[in-house]
């Protein structure tokens, strides 16, 4: 056994030993900016400190450490605890406190056998009807209301955030929703040393965060993804990663989860999920419908992020041609005719589908063989659309262009939405046959009612009212 007291008391040492390096060496003012590991002292500098070796020595004795990292690895703790005692305190008087604040979390660190990971994923241009939506005891969707993910954040880990750590993109303390997933791995090398929590935090956020834009109307952006691994002591650090460079815009409509969007997210996350895992263990079973899939929903979700409106177009519609017509079947008006059968649930949803389909495919050529559009005919287009769906939109401004394009963006996700339940639920995926039916569902009420049953089409009208 290791003894602690002797453990902590050189621990405390190397620590004020720092503290005396970084006076020594640097004349900035502490209270206006904390050394930062990296800018104002580095690895070399702990390293050289006198007590460092012995501080290594008794780290190296305690029975679960070589569990977790590689001997060459062992100065990640070190540099972790010193991180949080002296690298993030306004005033170096307060590093005894700072001390005794972590040494407990420290030591529990060292000895875990299990570690809690806490993934959190930034959603903005977000409202939510109530707090929290939680799908299973690890997975919830939360809304903050008027707090933020950085209030959040410190709350959970008992660590501050120093600017340097905030991402480029949008502030923490404009996100005021998020993915929230709580797990926990062993506590061995292959979880810390090769950072594998990371990896298992990206498989199990990708299928959330596709099956929650697939629920409901609106532009969600997410990002950033933020795993916190030991939150009680958090052994990484709380590193923002891939920021939006943009979260709410101007005018685009506002993505509100509420229970009928839920009872989607339910339906359809178990259907995504699948798909990740059978590609993960690479399944040959419904290897290539899978793969179709996962390109559509790999394809429709980049529009999110997307900045010109031709490039989301086209997406929108390459994604419902891979689904609806995959054998190359025609052109514009076949699609046109298998969305407008699948989607529309009374007869002047079928047309505003058919009509609009048809003038998505329309404005992709335009963008695909380079013919040039003004902003007067993108307009008049949009104005068009707008009509066709029953909007009462006379100006596309004050949100009504935004509006109208999420309503086709709205068409493709309905598309995905339904082709997985008709595979999933039915096993009747993307193909020839399929197509050949949806064509026909105009001619054959009995069908049309069986089609759109096992695809859990919904009525257009269930999607948010326009209010400029």
């Amino acid at each position: 056994m290791f003894d602690e007291d002797v453990l902590r008391d050189t621990f405390l040492k190397l620590a004020k030993e720092l503290v005396e390096h970084i006076q020594e060496t640097w004349r900035g003012d502490w209270s206006v900016q904390p050394p930062q590991a990296g800018t104002h002292y580095s690895y070399w500098d702990i390293k050289s400190l006198p007590s460092y070796e012995l501080a290594l020595q008794l780290l190296s004795s305690v029975p679960s450490i070589e569990k977790k990292y590689e001997e060459r690895s062992f100065e990640q703790p070190i540099g972790a605890f010193l991180d949080l005692t002296v690298g993030i305190h306004p005033d170096p008087a307060l590093l005894e406190r700072a001390f005794e604040y972590w040494w407990d979390p420290f030591v529990d660190f060292l000895q875990a056998e299990e570690i809690p990971i806490e993934l959190f994923v930034g959603l903005t241009n977000f409202e939510a009807t109530q707090p929290e939506f939680r799908f299973d005891d690890e997975t919830s969707i939360k809304f903050y209301g008027d707090r933020s993910l950085e209030g959040t954040l410190n709350q959970i880990s008992g660590a501050s955030l120093p600017e340097r750590i905030r991402p480029g993109g949008v502030p923490l303390h404009r996100i005021h929703g998020a993915i929230h997933v709580e797990f926990s791995m062993p506590a061995d090398r292959s979880t810390l040393n090769y950072h594998h929590f990371s990896h298992e935090s990206i498989y199990r956020k990708i299928p959330i965060e596709d099956a929650l834009r697939l629920s409901g109307f609106g532009r969600l952006a997410i990002g950033p993804w933020i795993p916190i691994c030991n939150p009680p002591f958090p052994v990484d650090g709380i590193h923002p990663i891939s920021s939006p460079e943009e979260g709410a815009r101007f005018d685009e409509p506002v993505f509100i989860l509420g229970d009928l969007e839920w009872s989607r997210f339910k339906e359809l996350y178990p259907f995504l999920m699948k798909i990740y895992e059978d590609e993960r263990e690479d399944i040959e079973q419904d290897r290539a419908i899978r793969r179709r899939f996962n390109s559509a929903i790999s394809r429709f979700t980049n529009t999110f992020d997307q900045g010109y409106w031709e490039s989301v177009l086209v997406d929108l519609v390459i994604t419902m041609e891979s689904l609806l017509t995959p054998e190359r079947q025609g052109g514009r008006m076949q699609l046109a005719l298998a969305a407008s059968n699948l989607l529309g649930t009374n007869p002047d949803e079928v047309r505003e589908v058919f009509d609009n389909v048809t003038e998505m495919y329309k404005l992709r050529n335009y963008a695909v063989h380079g013919e040039p559009m003004t902003q007067q005919s993108w307009n008049a287009k949009l104005l068009l659309i707008a009509n066709n769906a029953g909007l009462p939109i006379v100006s596309l401004d004050n949100g009504g262009r935004e509006y109208t394009f999420e309503i086709l963006r709205d068409y493709t996700r309905r598309v995905i939405a339904s082709m997985l339940h008709l595979f999933y639920d039915e096993r009747e995926g993307p193909s020839g046959e399929l197509t050949a039916k949806l064509h026909r569902l105009h001619l054959d009420g009995q069908l049309r009612n069986e089609i759109q049953s096992k695809a859990k089409a919904y009525p257009l009208s269930q999607r948010p009212e326009f209010s400029p």
